[in-house]
């Protein structure tokens, strides 16, 4: 019998092990992609921390050197930030939370399941941005990126891609799909979306080439959906919640970087930062 003391230190030292693990795995990635060539003076795990800072609590990459005072170089920001953007343009934080989305949550589908997914999209205003911009249907003189998700009723993301802001959601689903059939094999999904998603070209597509059925609300010309539509209409809200979680970082909510490249890496640190709340949760 285990003793009750030995549970309460296991529940009590979870939450450090999920995110050294986690941590360790975006060391890795690191690692493979960016070796260090040379002896260096900061760690890659402190780099690390002070870019995870930037997303949640400054603006200004100056502003790091508060955390540091008169301990470290005066242009120690600048170092972070050209790390930062030497990252970003190789894809590390992207491959980083796809092994952990792996590792954690794909790999204990089992082959052949149905999966329900959850997609939709959000419309970000730009301010420095100047890749897959556009002025939007809603307000003519802002420019804006749109970022789709795919995400199931747990508010864990399978797929964010990024698009021009002028994009018609319609028109991302086969982007997306491309996307999320590589990382979930051998499953069939079942992939609820808005209004906005209604194609029967695409719907047919999907279910003969990739088996992933796609369901969407009713117009009033159109025929009942079905049961089985319906069901997965009753929990369409939990994407809506998914994006709100993701847009609460103001790096996010407005953008601010001009690289795109940076941007997306923003986009997949705050999706992590997310993803280990819920698996702390969920565990």
């Amino acid at each position: 019998m285990i003793d009750t003391i030995t549970i309460l230190d296991m529940y009590i030292n979870m939450p450090d092990k999920l995110s050294d693990n986690i941590i360790n795995i975006i060391l890795n990635v690191i690692k493979v992609k960016c070796p260090n060539k040379k002896k260096v003076k900061f760690t890659d795990a402190e780099y690390l921390t002070d870019i995870e800072l930037m997303l949640t609590d400054l603006r200004k990459w100056e502003s790091i050197m508060i955390k540091y005072g008169n301990t470290r170089n005066k242009y120690y920001y600048k170092t972070v930030h050209k790390k930062f953007i030497k990252w970003s343009r190789l894809g590390i934080f992207e491959e980083a939370y796809k092994q952990i989305l792996k590792e954690y949550v794909t790999s204990a589908h089992t082959y052949n399941t149905t999966i329900d997914l959850f997609i939709d999209a959000t419309c970000i205003y730009n301010k420095h941005g100047s890749e897959l911009v556009a002025y939007g249907s809603e307000n003519r003189k802002k420019q804006i990126t749109k970022i789709s998700y795919v995400a199931d009723d747990q508010k864990i993301v399978y797929d964010m891609s990024i698009f021009a802001g002028n994009t018609v959601e319609v028109n991302t689903i086969q982007h997306v799909t491309d996307n999320l059939k590589e990382s979930m094999k051998y499953r069939n999904i079942n992939l609820t979306g808005d209004k906005g998603y209604i194609s029967a070209n695409h719907k047919k597509t999907l279910k003969d080439n990739k088996n992933i059925s796609l369901h969407y609300p009713n117009k009033s010309n159109m025929k009942n959906t079905g049961k089985i539509a319906k069901k997965h209409l009753t929990k369409r809200y939990t994407i809506e919640n998914t994006i709100s979680d993701h847009k609460r970082f103001d790096r996010i909510s407005l953008r601010k970087d001009k690289l795109l490249v940076t941007f997306k890496s923003f986009c997949y640190i705050a999706l992590t930062i997310n993803l280990r709340k819920k698996l702390l949760y969920l565990i």
